[in-house]
């Protein structure tokens, strides 16, 4: 496995300078929701990943499930609509505990009706374990964050499924972009003002996505203006260091994984499942560079440069936009990128030289934002799941 996982961001390099939950209380927002106006429609979504996921309904029902940071909840419903026997969910955010009990009051068809645990992972200490554990959009390359997976881990059941959200550098290279020009557009500006002056910037591109489900000010107060934001990146190798040998690789969504093994030989330790996951996954990690392209599989190894880079380029970021750190070393970061990606994504290496393009300028304009030729389009495939089963 050793082969496959790198510590060098796993130690403190991305701390943000915030928590999502310290961030929240302090707006008194839980910016997490999601448009369930057509209710099958989102029924469908939660059901087609959690099939990429192995997490099938007959599973769900009658099982007993943990989710740790729902939000606001509008993701849990399908969960309870599955009918899992005991359904717990902790959340520790005021504004959320709140929007989960309306949610849940309102609902209209046959499911299993949540236990609500106000409490943070830290202080969660139940006397049972669970058959599925999920926790969606919190964990990231924290350290501590690291820890509370384990700790997830330590609560599923011998058999069961834990599944958690990940997120790349490389697909979020798109939203780095972003963040360095609202850290501009906005500077000095507080949230009253921020707000408004970057939905005006970014719903043009935020248009572009045809099945975006999330308010745009949700998105927007989320991912340009929340300090935990710089913290978002749990990569495969963190998740899979985290849960150690425990735990093997179960789905993954999107679909990338493959394994031409002949099931007959994956037996005792021929099984490693986890580091032909990782071999997969950064044979095809480049693929997460734009939503809209899909490339033939490359060396691992090329792929985890651009990762270390985008690591990289997001520290810098996050340096440069609290005041510690410069913008022509953010400069110099992207143009190692541009050598990188070029040969891979031409659409990318456009929005990475409109960026700094745009950057350069005495002043950035929210109407400079909301026309870019090159980044208005471009999103990276951001967000992934995985699940792993617990075997030990």
């Amino acid at each position: 496995m050793d082969s496959f996982i790198s510590n060098e961001y796993c130690v403190d390099i991305m701390k943000a300078p915030q928590s999502h939950l310290a961030f929240y209380k302090e707006l008194g927002v839980s910016p997490v929701h999601q448009d369930i106006a057509d209710f099958s429609q989102h029924l469908d979504r939660r059901r087609s990943l959690y099939r990429s996921l192995g997490v099938l309904p007959s599973l769900i029902r009658n099982a007993h499930v943990l989710e740790v940071a729902p939000g606001s909840g509008h993701n849990s419903l399908y969960i309870a609509t599955c009918a899992p026997s005991a359904f717990t969910m902790v959340e520790p955010n005021p504004v959320g505990i709140r929007e989960i009990k309306d949610l849940y009051a309102t609902l209209d068809c046959v499911h299993t009706k949540p236990d609500l645990v106000a409490s943070k992972l830290e202080d969660f200490a139940p006397t049972n374990t669970f058959d599925i554990v999920i926790c969606e959009g919190w964990l990231g390359s924290d350290p501590h964050e690291h820890e509370m997976l384990a700790k997830l881990g330590s609560m599923v059941t011998l058999g069961g499924v834990i599944c958690v959200s990940l997120v790349s550098p490389i697909g979020l290279l798109p939203n780095i972009l972003r963040r360095l020009l609202a850290a501009q557009l906005s500077l000095n500006s507080n949230s009253d003002i921020r707000i408004p002056k970057l939905k005006e910037a970014f719903s043009q591109h935020l248009d572009t996505l045809p099945d975006m489900s999330r308010p745009h000010e949700d998105w927007i107060i989320d991912n340009m203006i929340n300090p935990a934001w710089y913290g978002v990146c749990l990569t495969p190798s963190m998740a899979v260091e985290a849960l150690k040998d425990d735990f093997a690789h179960l789905g993954f969504s999107p679909r990338m994984i493959t394994d031409w093994r002949w099931y007959k030989s994956l037996y005792g330790d021929n099984r490693k499942f986890n580091e032909v996951f990782l071999e997969s996954f950064y044979s095809m990690a480049h693929n997460l560079l734009d939503h809209r392209a899909l490339f033939p599989s490359r060396d691992p190894a090329q792929n985890r440069a651009i990762e270390s880079t985008c690591f990289d380029l997001l520290e810098k970021t996050m340096a440069c936009e609290f005041n510690q750190g410069d913008i022509e070393v953010v400069y110099s970061a992207l143009d190692t990128l541009l050598d990188l990606i070029t040969p891979i994504s031409q659409s990318t290496a456009n929005a990475i030289a409109e960026t700094q393009t745009l950057l350069r300028q005495n002043e950035i304009k929210t109407a400079d934002i909301a026309s870019m030729t090159h980044l208005k389009p471009l999103f990276g495939r951001e967000m992934m799941y995985a699940s792993f089963t617990r075997e030990a």
